[in-house]
């Protein structure tokens, strides 16, 4: 994702939010990483945060994805 200095950063923190996170990162639009100029970083990573809170925040876990059953949980705690 390239973010530069005509860009507007709150637009591009939703996008990047939902990019990002909409069923947990597994879709092929989600931004491996954000090329930001410098003095636009501060303010996107704060925008950044309220969406994420605003989606994701005070229990909304259902939006979230899933592991679906004890094998994947595992197999997935021995990945990390």
């Amino acid at each position: 994702m390239i973010v530069d200095k005509g860009a507007d950063v709150k637009f591009a923190a939703q996008k990047a939010a939902f990019a990002g996170f909409f069923n947990s990162g597994q879709t092929c639009i989600r931004p491996d990483y954000v090329l930001i100029d410098n003095a636009l970083a501060n303010q996107f990573c704060e925008e950044l945060q309220k969406a994420l809170d605003a989606n994701y925040g005070d229990g909304k876990t259902d939006l979230m994805g899933k592991v679906i059953n004890d094998f994947h949980s595992e197999r997935l705690c021995k990945l990390l």
